[in-house]
């Protein structure tokens, strides 16, 4: 049929918008390749179906499909970008997830550990979810479908199988053939073994059933067979009990996966939301606390109960396995509450503890409200004396790592995590203790309140968490962690999403942010939240995005009002050091507010971050007080992705010794999940090896491609000149600069950063030209030309002195007022 080879034949269809590199191998239904696409620069994989398979499918409606697939939006759903057909032959594309599929991860490990095996399966649940109740069946869920990316699993391949199968021409008398044709033997429910016309999404859940035997198990319930036997057996065969292969499975979690693999579709769970719910519950069996009893009676009833189990029926050795398990848990309860130090009179250590990013599944909706709801139970918990609380901010790099190393990196004796589920008004939490050297739950508990008062919700679940800790709370320490900044759930509701928006840093999602902290004020002008919310999101959109003229005159008194609404808010205080510092160009009041920020909390990012800024040794200080700053903030928030990067300033990573430069190195790329470039080039320069870190410096700027150029704000595209400059390829730096000073003709482009360059250049004339131009905007490096060493011969130089004297004037009006 092919009148060239495939891969010739794609690549002529594909034309100039992608660019094939290798195939990969193929799947049961495709053959793979990876594309880079040349617009985005980005690495798609291109799957194409096999030419047997061609005569069968009509290709538009082929298309149709996959049109409908690509709709899900779900970050467990790998996404369907396009469809085509290279000389008749259907194709369609997707990104390339890097990481390794399930099936890798099991022929390498086998049984995975019940902790992260009960993770990823409730994540492909709730992908499942997402889809069925959007009409997309997958129809061929396995292991081999399955990706793990930064630890989270990711579904490839959905609406694929029903693409073909929609398509498939049944005129030509193949549409029972090509249903038996789509799946793979090991994973198809009965129902298309015996190629039943009418399968719906419960073959999805008796596939999750054999992966979730898998998983737990290493192998699927029958194996070893020819295909032909596979599919006799789903159709004939009872599997062996899943907790006979494996003892150690909870029988809750045993029950619900031979419910799936039931033979009748209507016996099994009907639909992939009661498997995220009935996942959620087997966490909590006994519906909440674990139960304290004396060692030695617990060590009977363990013996008691494991002596009878071996006897007794199904049932009844599932009740007694639970009543074992509470026992179990009180005893691991009890080692581990005598283990942890808690302040007292002696002066012991005190615990510590990082709550992780709360659950959403797949309702992205909502998602601002489990964003909210770990930032606000890290403020609470923050406010309990004996309690070390990493900053959420810290702990939020953590989503998708295994609990044992987020507990290793973030350095704490326990890790809360939650998921969140929202039902009409109705929230329900589940929340856990986990202790992360061996990721055991110590206590577990659900929650539900409605969402017009969040701050019951939070109520409940601090006093539990305390309590579950064994910390006592006083009057005066109870009424500090329970006080209410606002009585409108509407307020608290608009904060939430205008921080959330704030997080994804686009000038569209900055500009929403702002309208909301202001819709929220106007529903509660005393809810200092609104305020420090208002301040954060127009601080973050000035100069990046807007000229600082722009929203100082509403800044400045969002963080006025905070602070006077609060002045117990480290926030509001870190908010006004950044406000003295970068604007009003006041070094000395902006110390005054991140001592105090610092002082209520020593593990605010913020404070922490901008205060190691202002001492470094170009504005007079130190350099040693910089540096212990900086430190000491990384050590209060290990995982604080913001600190670490700016270790990696040439001046603070020399002070490191080689083995905190290669831990430091190492840390960064497990959070941020690849190798940092800049790590690298700050290795070479320290060992003496500046051509070649010269060289990598210039490799990683000529790699920005026009796309990803564009892209860049008006408040960050003269860093690509002033890198280049850096690196020593004087060219390229002119070349970015006219092209900065181009774009500030439609948008604003920081005249500052204008300036630094010509400055660089050799250029006095054109940099003071543009620092009055800053000084106009407000431009917070306007403090660096005031301050900073490298610029003390251009304060000499009487070019610039009308330019230093106005922008003196302007600093003494701003600090005054």
């Amino acid at each position: 049929m092919t009148a060239f080879p495939l891969r010739e034949q794609l690549q002529l269809a594909l034309g100039t918008a992608y660019t094939l590199e290798h195939e990969l191998g193929g799947g049961g239904m495709s053959r793979v390749f990876v594309a880079t696409e040349v617009a985005l620069d980005r690495r798609v994989v291109v799957k194409v179906l096999p030419e047997e398979m061609v005569g069968q499918v009509s290709l538009e409606r082929f298309k149709r499909e996959i049109a409908l697939a690509a709709r899900l939006q779900n970050p467990h759903v790998v996404p369907l970008l396009t469809a085509g057909d290279a000389g008749g032959l259907p194709y369609f594309t997707m990104p390339l997830v890097e990481g390794e599929s399930l099936r890798a991860r099991i022929a390498r490990q086998g049984e995975l550990p019940l902790s992260e095996a009960m993770r990823l399966l409730r994540e492909i649940a709730s992908a499942l979810a997402y889809a069925h109740d959007r009409g997309i069946v997958h129809r061929d869920i396995k292991p081999d479908n399955v990706l793990l990316s930064g630890g989270s699993a990711m579904i490839t391949d959905f609406g694929v199988a029903k693409a073909i199968s929609a398509s498939s021409n049944s005129e030509a008398g193949n549409t029972t053939s090509m249903g038996v044709a789509l799946g793979t033997p090991a994973y198809m429910s009965p129902e298309q073994a015996s190629a039943d016309p009418a399968v719906d999404h419960r073959a999805d859940i008796y596939a999750f059933g054999v992966l979730a035997y898998e998983l737990l198990t290493g192998q699927p319930p029958f194996s070893g067979r020819t295909p032909q036997g596979l599919l006799a057996a789903h159709v004939t065969e009872t599997p062996e009990f899943i907790t006979r292969r494996r003892q150690t499975i909870p029988p809750a979690l045993g029950n619900l996966v031979m419910r799936c693999l039931e033979k009748r579709a209507a016996d099994r769970p009907q639909t992939a939301l009661d498997l995220v719910h009935g996942l959620d519950q087997i966490t909590t069996p006994s519906g909440g606390s674990a139960p304290t009893t004396a060692v030695a009676a617990v060590s009977s009833e363990i013996a008691t109960t494991a002596a009878s189990t071996a006897t007794t029926p199904a049932r009844s050795r599932a009740g007694r396995w639970i009543a074992a398990a509470a026992a179990l848990v009180a005893l691991a309860g009890a080692a581990w509450f005598a283990s942890t130090k808690v302040v007292d009179a002696a002066g012991s250590a005190p615990r510590s503890i990082a709550v992780l990013p709360t659950e959403m599944g797949s309702d992205t909706a909502h998602a601002y409200l489990a964003d909210g709801l770990s930032g606000e139970l890290t403020t609470r918990l923050s406010k309990i004396p004996g309690l070390v609380v990493r900053a959420y901010s810290s702990s939020k790099t953590m989503q998708g790592k295994p609990l044992g190393e987020a507990g290793k990196t973030l350095d704490v004796s326990s890790l809360l995590t939650a998921s969140l589920m929202r039902s009409g008004n109705r929230l329900r939490v589940t929340a856990s203790l986990i202790d992360p050297t061996d990721e055991s739950v110590q206590w577990s508990e659900t929650f539900e309140e409605s969402d017009q008062d969040q701050f019951a919700l939070q109520d409940k679940l601090v006093n539990a968490i305390a309590g579950a800790l064994r910390l006592t709370l006083s009057p005066e320490v109870k009424a500090k962690v329970e006080a209410r900044g606002t009585r409108s759930a509407e307020a608290l509701d608009l904060v939430q999403r205008s921080y959330f928006l704030t997080d994804q840093f686009t000038a569209a999602s900055l500009r929403q942010a702002v309208s909301l902290a202001e819709l929220a004020i106007q529903k509660d002008s005393l809810y200092a939240g609104g305020w420090a919310a208002l301040a954060h999101a127009l601080s973050t959109l000035a100069d990046d995005f807007v000229s600082p003229l722009e929203v100082l005159p509403r800044m400045r008194p969002a963080v006025e009002r905070a602070l006077a609404l609060d002045p117990s808010s480290a926030d509001a205080h870190a908010q006004a050091g950044e406000l003295h510092m970068w604007y009003d160009w006041d070094p000395v009041s902006a110390r005054r507010a991140f001592e105090r920020a610092l002082a209520i909390d020593s593990t605010n990012v913020q404070a922490a971050r901008s205060y190691s800024r202002l001492l470094s040794s170009e504005f007079g200080e130190s350099g040693d007080s910089a540096f212990a700053v900086l430190e000491r903030g990384i050590r209060s928030n290990p995982g604080a992705i913001a600190l670490l990067r700016q270790s990696l300033v040439q001046e603070h990573f020399a002070r490191l010794s080689p083995a905190q430069r290669e831990q430091r190195c190492l840390l960064i790329a497990q959070l941020e999940g690849s190798p940092s470039a800049t790590c690298a080039i700050r290795q070479l320069q320290q060992a003496g090896r500046a051509d070649s870190a010269r060289r990598m410096s210039l490799n990683r700027l000529r790699s920005v491609t026009p796309a990803e150029r564009e892209a860049r704000s008006g408040g960050n595209l003269t860093g690509l000149a002033a890198a280049f400059l850096a690196a020593g390829d004087t060219v390229s730096a002119r070349v970015e600069l006219n092209a900065a000073i181009a774009r500030s003709v439609r948008e604003y482009v920081r005249e500052d950063g204008i300036a630094e360059v010509f400055f660089a250049l050799g250029d006095i004339e054109r940099a003071v030209q543009w620092w009055d131009r800053a000084v106009s905007s407000n431009s917070s490096r306007v403090l660096d030309l005031l301050h900073m060493r490298r610029y003390e011969a251009l304060r000499r130089d009487p070019r610039a002195q009308d330019v230093l004297r106005r922008a003196r004037v302007k600093a003494s009006q701003d600090s005054g007022r």
